[in-house]
């Protein structure tokens, strides 16, 4: 997550013991904490090892969780 503190704030923004001071000290505890929320929330995970800048710099990062080789395999041409 790029930004957790500012995730974390929206998502509790309906629960006022969950305020900015009580996130931050949530995080710094270094603990899980579930927190139940009153509706669904969806969420789309992005991962990208290589993209391109608005100004048209080619970016490229490790590929962390080893996802770049099966999706190389899965674009390869079959036989």
């Amino acid at each position: 997550v790029q930004d957790p503190m500012g995730l974390a704030a929206h998502l509790l923004e309906q629960k006022p013991e969950w305020s900015p001071d009580a996130i931050l000290a949530g995080f710094k505890a270094g603990k899980r904490k579930s927190v139940s929320l009153d509706q669904s929330v969806h969420v789309r995970m992005l991962y990208h090892t290589a993209w391109v800048d608005a100004d048209g710099t080619v970016n490229f990062r490790a590929d962390v969780d080893g996802r770049d080789r099966e999706l190389l395999r899965l674009l390869e041409p079959r036989a």
